[in-house]
């Protein structure tokens, strides 16, 4: 199958997604926060939180996932466009 094809005016942004977090999984290693402080949070009960309607690029938000030792940390789905980015660490 052909790939579409593009013009020089055509760029390609990244896919922005939200991450959720099981409350009931997470350990509270905190290794998402170190990865990604902008978008997650460590908080004083020991469960990682997503920072409210802050957004990763898919690719960062895979890593998490993966990295996460609980396994706790899942794509929660699309962002819009227009929803604000968390700036990398």
């Amino acid at each position: 199958m052909r790939s579409p094809r593009r013009t020089r005016s055509s760029s390609v942004r990244p896919v922005k997604v939200f991450v959720a977090v099981d409350p009931d999984v997470c350990i509270g290693a905190g290794r998402c926060e170190e990865l990604e402080p902008n978008a997650v949070e460590l908080g004083d009960d020991g469960v990682s939180r997503p920072r409210p309607g802050v957004a990763l690029p898919l690719e960062r938000a895979e890593v998490i996932c993966k990295r996460c030792p609980s396994g706790a940390i899942a794509i929660a789905g699309p962002a819009p466009d227009e929803t604000p980015e968390a700036e990398p660490a």
